[in-house]
This record gives C-alpha cells, structure tokens and sequence, in this order.
C-alpha cells in the first residue's frame, strides 16, 4: 500500500495574531512562512496562526 503524503504545520513564534501599530513587512512578520514540498508532502513554518492562515491558502491555489 503506498504511503500517503502529509501536511505539517509548525508555529514557531509566540507573538500576536492580530495586526500591531508598529507591524513591518518582511521574513519576521506575522504573515511570514516557509513552505517546504517534498514527494512526502509538505512542511509549513510560520511565526503565527496568521502565517499558517496564508499558507495553507497557497497550497490551496497549488492544488495540493
């Protein structure tokens, strides 16, 4: 039987999930994540749920 392939998700920030006054865009944001797709599936790291939020929408559009 072949193996089935998985989605991980890693929230690896504690910060807040809500936009804040001093909010900057870039690699540390809220938004910010790392998306990693291999034969196995795909791995997601984000600094909050917002990130992890926004990532499964671009696997979402990859049809994955």
């Amino acid at each position: 039987m072949p193996r089935q392939r998985q989605i991980v998700l890693r929230r690896t920030g504690s910060g807040p999930d809500l936009p804040q006054p001093d909010e900057h865009a870039g690699p540390d944001s809220r938004e910010a994540y790392t998306l990693k797709i291999t034969p196995q599936g795909a791995e997601i790291c984000a600094n909050s749920s917002a990130g992890l939020f926004y990532s499964v929408q671009t696997l979402l559009q990859l049809g994955l």
